[in-house]
């Protein structure tokens, strides 16, 4: 009998333990949402070989580039 009493309250503190890690979760993830959702998409872009700002940072360059090009020290 004591020894299914032990681990009866083995099994309560786990799942004590368990919810309180659960609701911390839920409340960060309620605080930052957000910004994980924008990370995790981030990073999805990354890994996957696209993403959306660095390919505009290169149509940018390449547009200043030529509008460079064209002037001369006058334009300075």
């Amino acid at each position: 009998m004591q020894k299914a009493r032990q681990r009866g309250q083995g099994m309560v503190e786990y799942i004590i333990i368990v919810a309180v890690v659960a609701l911390g979760s839920i409340a960060v993830y309620a605080a930052f949402g957000d910004v994980l959702r924008a990370q995790v998409g981030n990073a999805t872009d990354v890994l996957g070989g696209t993403t959306k700002s660095h390919a505009t940072d290169i149509t940018d360059a390449k547009t200043k580039a030529t509008n460079n090009a064209k002037k001369d020290m006058s334009s300075y």
